[in-house]
Order: C-alpha cells, then sequence, then structure tokens
C-alpha cells in the first residue's frame, strides 16, 4: 500500500484562514498541494513537501513544470 502524504492541521488551517477567505481559492490551493505531492510520489518522494530542503523542493517544483 502506498503511504499517503497528508498535511498537519496547520497547514490544513493556513488554507481555510480568513487569508483565504474566498472559497474558489482555498479549493483551487488543496488541488494545486494534492496534484504536487502525488508528483513527489511517483518520484519516490515519501516526505511531505514542509520537510523537504528549500534546494531540493525548489529542484522538484522546477521538474513539475
Amino acid at each position: 500500500m502506498i503511504p499517503k502524504l497528508s498535511w498537519n492541521k496547520e497547514e490544513q488551517g493556513y488554507i481555510s484562514s480568513s487569508f483565504m477567505r474566498n472559497k474558489n481559492t482555498a479549493r483551487k490551493t488543496q488541488s494545486d498541494i494534492k496534484i504536487f505531492t502525488d508528483y513527489l510520489m511517483s518520484h519516490n518522494e515519501w516526505r511531505s513537501p514542509e520537510s523537504i530542503d528549500s534546494v531540493q523542493l525548489a529542484d522538484y517544483m522546477a521538474r513539475s513544470l
């Protein structure tokens, strides 16, 4: 079974905070996060994005575009 990456309560709270009052913005952000974490898993990266060092994360992000 493939482990599922999950965001902790703090990240989930940020997405639903007053910063993202618009429901469509919050939904799009959650969708984008899922797409990126699926991309990471497809490249055998099981760590959550916030635990990956910035240089390696930037490399993953550049390759995902």
